[in-house]
């Protein structure tokens, strides 16, 4: 979208975010809006097909009605687990993923391709919460046992695919 479209359609967002009374915060919100959410897009010298790995990472999740306990892997994950297929189906590569996104790639990305990342279960039988970078540090453990071992730094490009909410934070609250 170019400059004056994107302009145009935050001033729109201002305008419907005056409307429902948010007043003088609207200008605001709708800024972070359009450039944190609507219009994302993570700088990268590498193209999508030139990447050798692809790393992704769930983003939430909806209970199980019918097994009490449960997870599945919900909305957003289906949607990142399509993307994958599309970037797998360009071009076939490895892909490590987050069991929510793997548990839906099992019928696409089969054998040694296919590297699911579970959480850590407690002597209770809990799953422990996973964070991104606990999701990373197990991707580089995987990948520092593969034969060759791989080393992170010297692997060349690799294919992220995650929520938006996975970019590390640099503001300070």
């Amino acid at each position: 979208m170019n400059t004056a479209n994107s302009h145009t359609f935050q001033q729109q967002i201002e305008e419907h975010l005056r409307g429902q009374g948010l007043g003088d915060q609207s200008q605001d919100i709708a800024e972070v809006l359009w450039q944190h959410v609507l219009s994302w897009r993570v700088d990268s010298e590498a193209l999508p097909k030139d990447a050798k790995h692809i790393f992704a990472f769930a983003f939430g999740f909806r209970w199980n009605a019918s097994q009490y306990g449960t997870r599945q892997p919900g909305p957003v994950n289906e949607e990142l687990a399509y993307q994958v297929r599309q970037y797998y189906k360009a071009r076939r590569r490895h892909v490590y993923a987050q069991w929510e996104i793997s548990s839906l790639l099992v019928d696409y990305i089969r054998g040694e391709h296919l590297h699911p990342i579970f959480p850590e279960i407690d002597e209770s039988g809990r799953e422990q919460y996973l964070s991104t970078k606990g999701v990373l540090d197990k991707i580089v453990n995987l990948l520092k046992r593969e034969s060759p071992p791989k080393e992170p730094k010297a692997m060349g490009p690799v294919l992220i695919v995650a929520h938006g909410n996975h970019l590390p934070s640099t503001q300070s609250t």
